[in-house]
């Protein structure tokens, strides 16, 4: 909203019931018309922006843009593409991956018609997990609930109390550091790897597992929804350890069927 107002945006009221939700909780929303706004090499005409949330940055690009095409997300060279896809069937859209070991699984749908994340499977310690490809999330999290369901047990000898974690909305959560035997992708497996636990309150999140930019540096990824897939393959280096080791110290992880270090 402070940037709204820095643009002198008029701003309109959502029809009444409507809210915007996540992490923080939830938060009312307005919406703001943008006569012009250019990204890439577009210029798009009358765009509509929600207004609302805390104000961390400028504001966010939500898949109503991020999904119009089949994109590919290389934050590790700081480069997001869009990709018209035509004629390729089941062709592996994965150009980049050389000899590099690509893993594909399904992109799932949402729970209803209006929500459009971006949903795969996994498995955690062998059980099977929702995960929600979030770029816009800075870690990964598992929920508490998930992470119940699954046996970690959040009181457990080496489990580790850590920050507060917050988004769109105004309140934080309780979040914990715990040790996986094994989280899986794919043929892809992380093993004796840190994750974060958060003590989510939002049931809309429709998801056992958001993962995060750290997830997405590690992996070059391209979301194809004109075959409803996702590709992967392993940039090397840590994964989850990233957002964590400042606070667990170094740990070593290991990735097999990766085809990285």
């Amino acid at each position: 909203k402070a940037k709204a107002t820095e643009l002198d945006l008029p701003l309109k009221p959502m029809p009444e019931g409507i809210i915007v939700g996540g992490v923080g909780g939830e938060t009312k929303v307005q919406v703001a018309t943008i006569r012009a706004f250019g990204i890439a090499d577009a210029n798009l005409k009358n765009i509509e922006f929600l207004v609302g949330g805390s104000d961390s940055g400028n504001g966010l690009i939500g898949l109503n843009l991020l999904d119009i095409y089949d994109t590919e997300y290389d934050l590790a060279n700081g480069v997001v593409d869009f990709i018209r896809a035509k004629n390729c069937g089941g062709a592996n859209l994965a150009h980049w991956a050389g000899d590099k070991v690509v893993t594909v699984i399904d992109k799932l749908p949402g729970v209803d018609v209006i929500d459009t994340h971006i949903y795969g499977g996994g498995q955690i310690n062998g059980k099977y997990v929702r995960l929600m490809f979030d770029t816009g999330a800075p870690t990964t999290v598992l929920t508490r609930a998930a992470a119940e369901r699954i046996g970690i047990d959040l009181s457990a000898p080496g489990v580790i109390a850590s920050a507060n974690i917050g988004g769109i909305g105004s309140k934080s959560r309780q979040s914990w550091i715990v040790k996986l035997a094994s989280f899986e992708i794919g043929g892809e497996a992380i093993r004796n790897t840190p994750i974060r636990v958060i003590d989510e309150s939002n049931k809309r999140l429709n998801a056992d597992v958001i993962l995060g930019a750290d997830f997405f540096l590690a992996h070059h990824s391209l979301v194809a929804g004109s075959q409803r897939r996702i590709y992967l393959t392993y940039n090397g280096g840590p994964v989850f350890s990233l957002s964590t080791d400042a606070e667990t110290g170094k740990t070593v992880t290991r990735a097999e069927n990766a085809g990285g270090a």
